[in-house]
């Protein structure tokens, strides 16, 4: 299996930390906002995900996984499939994942 690619909206202030492993600008509070990011992040897409990239561009609006609007950059990330919790599992993918498992 090849690592799937998404978008993620989310707010343009963090992409130092994403892009720069940069913590030094950063507030106690910003570093927890970031660290619920990257929690809800694995949640949805396992372990193995990790933002490879950010956009130029920059929009106002609601983050993707919720929160105060604010000035949003899109975030790429990678992630690998079989790291997906089993209820984002399309149905090939549990086809395919069933048949390397039991045959």
């Amino acid at each position: 299996m090849s690592d799937c690619i998404e978008i993620v909206k989310h707010y343009c202030w963090m992409a130092s930390y994403f892009i720069n492993n940069d913590l030094s600008s950063y507030t106690k509070g910003e570093l927890a906002q970031i660290e619920k990011f990257e929690e809800e992040l694995k949640e949805v897409y396992g372990a193995s995900v990790e933002v490879i990239d950010c956009s130029e561009d920059s929009e106002f609006g609601t983050p993707d996984y919720g929160g105060l609007r604010g000035t949003l950059s899109a975030y790429k990330v990678r992630y690998e499939p079989s790291d997906l919790p089993s209820e984002f599992w399309d149905d090939g993918y549990k086809q395919e994942a069933l048949r390397s498992r039991y045959w």
